[in-house]
């Protein structure tokens, strides 16, 4: 669908899109349902160019560029698909703990590369904590306990996941 520039005088913008049997048809549309409405411009145009620089940064290194395309499937490049990546923070799924270890799901829409784990009592006080590492197949990341104790005594784990550009969730257990 294309747009003809806002008349600022106007509430509406006139739009032409194509149908499925390839007629051109002019319709007018509102403002609101084209222009987002933002509060800040500027934070949002700093986020954009964020977004566009780390696109361009991380496409440099081959290997990640090699991740980014196989994701892709040529429908949309590797730029859109890391662009949309630094959009999309990862997200943890579930949590499986025992006496010897915990397991997380952690996924991303392009890959988790790290997840750290922080185990507490039922007081609050830190036991232990550390990053955790792939297990056998993805999206699981397993944490192993220091001390063998450690898996009977928490009562809170905090899992924290984060992605290639950074973006980091963090989720409270409760045991």
């Amino acid at each position: 669908m294309m747009f003809s520039a806002p008349d600022p005088r106007h509430e509406s913008i006139k739009g032409v899109s194509r149908t499925p049997n390839g007629r051109l048809e002019v319709c007018e549309l509102p403002l609101h349902a084209v222009l987002p409405l933002v509060d800040d411009q500027p934070l949002l145009i700093r986020t954009v160019a964020k977004a566009a620089v780390f696109a361009k940064t991380i496409l440099q290194d081959l290997d990640i560029r090699a991740i980014y395309q196989r994701l892709c499937n040529n429908k949309v490049s590797a730029y859109k698909k890391a662009v949309s990546d630094f959009y999309h923070a990862p997200v943890i799924r579930k949590i499986q703990g025992g006496p010897a270890s915990l397991h997380v799901w952690a996924e991303d829409d392009v890959m988790v590369v790290a997840v750290n784990v922080q185990v507490y009592d039922k007081e609050g006080r830190l036991l232990e904590g550390g990053p955790a590492v792939i297990a056998d197949h993805l999206p699981w990341w397993r944490y192993r306990f220091s001390n063998r104790d450690t898996g009977f005594k928490m009562c809170t784990a905090v899992v924290t996941a984060a992605d290639l550009p950074g973006n980091v969730t963090r989720k409270v257990f409760v045991s």
